[in-house]
């Protein structure tokens, strides 16, 4: 197991997921979408920045685990590979979810893309380390 592959991987998602919730990209649209004004949750930041970085490092590792048991070794399939998972679990889960909960589809859709990213960056990353 490429201990390394993993924790690298977690860090680039963890960043990727800083960057797009970020004033700079999709973190106002974000954050309005949810009727947050970005003090409702300082309090909180730490535990949810810290539980954040372990869900990015659980699915890495699931993801690794994934790519080792199919024996994915390019990086074509990685991609391919990572972004079926997302569509077919990720995406339609979040969508499902959404929906029976009368969701915000801006939220869902701002969150789904970056995880879709996120997926690529680590399978891309996982093989290539």
């Amino acid at each position: 197991m490429n201990y390394t592959a993993i924790i690298v991987a977690a860090v680039v998602t963890f960043i990727i997921g800083m960057l797009w919730y970020s004033p700079m990209l999709f973190g106002k649209m974000y954050m309005k979408a949810v009727g947050h004004h970005g003090d409702n949750n300082k309090n909180n930041m730490v535990f949810m920045m810290v539980l954040e970085f372990i869900f990015n490092l659980v699915t890495v590792w699931a993801l690794y685990w994934i790519f080792m048991k199919a024996g994915v070794t390019e990086m074509n399939d990685a991609l391919m590979t990572a972004g079926v998972l997302w569509l077919g679990f990720s995406l339609i889960t979040t969508w499902s979810n959404n929906m029976w909960a009368n969701g915000n589809n801006t939220v869902m859709w701002i969150s789904s893309i970056c995880r879709l990213i996120c997926a690529l960056a680590a399978g891309a990353l996982l093989i290539s380390l």
